[in-house]
């Protein structure tokens, strides 16, 4: 009998983010172990992406057919869906990687999305979560089996290129999404204030983000990309506030440490209190104390590369098969295989014959974005997103249009959630 497939059903697309979010980050990861790994979200078009099969609506029954294995599901709207497939005999797992009830009160997800997840996760033989808090809200939710699994980020440590000294200006960084309740900005306005400090933020820009003066603006890029420019900073920002905050383990600050930067956290993040290479501050105008304390912390004690290598994918993928072992999902420890090289001739996909999506990516290169989104310095071509990737409108405007509050508008689900 063969290895089991895994079919993740996600809560986001694919390319979110630039790629970086957990639902796939770890279904490269388990490809990379030698699973049958396909992908759905329901808005990506079928593709092959490397190992991982990225499936379209029409492609999902069509691969589940002639497959048996496990479906893990991270959205409660995956409900009816995880339903189906466990009566044709997979196994569901459901992973918990946000608190829902916070973001519905939030206001940043529509509290309908909250229908059915205390049900799929009675379905799911077990639970992963990323969080200590989420593990307790699954079992007062009726979860019989849960496990906590931490987002994790790259195994491979990028050298830092950024040197200080005392009296050099302290270069930052904010990479992520840019709407939502739980950015702080302002904790981020007081960073922009400081003459000493040199901010970037990195995010798809949207008209509700404040325009300051001197702040490098690059709108959104691919992971591998942001990692790059993360690498040319002293420290990396987790400026979460609210509700949503105590239950987030921030995939950033994995980044930010494979980056070699040294971490600044509000208090309200517990998943990072007591982590290394981590300061925090507890009101946003100690923002710029955590700061300086940080940078100075990171000349006398540099990020060690055996601490990013233990935070990998890898390694939580790993983690992932010992605990479906432990639930009687896999029949015994699964130890790493190395998949089949992959010839260039196999490069189309499988399923509906089109190219790899990685054979089709456009060259790399700045975006002119539109003057309403503010002062856009560019210190050097970065790169872009597909995203952005689309000329204004003739008045002027972005293809998003404005937005009344700097978080998205209410909506059924699909959320990106506070990497």
């Amino acid at each position: 009998m063969g290895r089991a497939a895994f079919l993740y059903l996600s809560s986001s697309p694919y390319e979110a983010t630039g790629g970086g979010q957990r639902p796939a980050q770890l279904a490269r990861a388990l490809a990379r172990q030698g699973y049958d790994v396909a992908f759905y979200h329901g808005e990506d078009a079928c593709r092959l992406d490397g190992r991982v099969q990225i499936l379209g609506p029409p492609e999902l029954d069509p691969w589940c057919a002639h497959r048996r294995g496990i479906a893990i599901s991270a959205l409660p709207e995956h409900l009816h869906l995880s339903r189906r497939l466990a009566e044709l005999g997979w196994g569901i797992v459901y992973e918990s990687l946000d608190d829902w009830t916070a973001f519905a009160a939030g206001g940043d997800v529509s509290a309908d999305m909250l229908e059915g997840e205390a049900e799929l996760m009675r379905l799911a033989r077990l639970v992963t979560c990323t969080a200590p808090r989420l593990e307790e809200r699954a079992r007062a939710l009726g979860a019989a089996r849960t496990a906590l699994i931490r987002n994790g980020g790259p195994g491979l440590f990028t050298h830092s290129t950024a040197s200080w000294a005392p009296g050099d200006p302290v270069r930052v960084c904010f990479v992520g999404g840019l709407e939502g309740s739980w950015l702080d900005w302002t904790a981020l306005g007081y960073v922009a204030a400081q003459e000493d400090c040199r901010l970037t933020i990195v995010g798809e820009l949207h008209a509700q983000v404040p325009r300051w003066p001197g702040v490098t603006y690059t709108g959104a890029m691919g992971n591998a990309a942001a990692i790059d420019l993360m690498a040319r900073h002293h420290v990396g920002l987790v400026p979460f506030r609210g509700p949503i905050a105590p239950s987030v383990d921030p995939i950033k600050a994995y980044e930010y440490w494979a980056a070699g930067c040294w971490v600044v956290t509000s208090e309200a993040v517990e998943p990072l209190r007591g982590r290394p290479y981590t300061r925090s501050y507890e009101q946003p105008y100690g923002i710029g104390a955590a700061i300086h304390a940080a940078v100075q912390s990171r000349r006398r004690q540099p990020v060690d590369p055996d601490f990013v290598a233990g935070s990998s994918w890898d390694r939580r993928a790993s983690e992932l098969l010992a605990a479906l072992c432990l639930a009687g999902l896999l029949p015994e420890p699964a130890e790493a295989s190395t998949p089949p090289r992959l010839d260039a001739n196999e490069s189309a996909c499988p399923v509906c014959g089109r190219s790899s999506a990685n054979a089709a990516m456009p060259p790399i290169g700045p975006y002119e974005i539109p003057l309403e989104f503010g002062d856009v310095i560019w210190d050097e071509p970065i790169g872009r997103s597909p995203t952005l990737d689309r000329p204004p409108r003739a008045d002027g405007t972005h293809a998003r249009g404005p937005q009344v509050r700097p978080q998205p508008p209410r909506r059924a689900g699909r959320t990106r959630g506070p990497r």
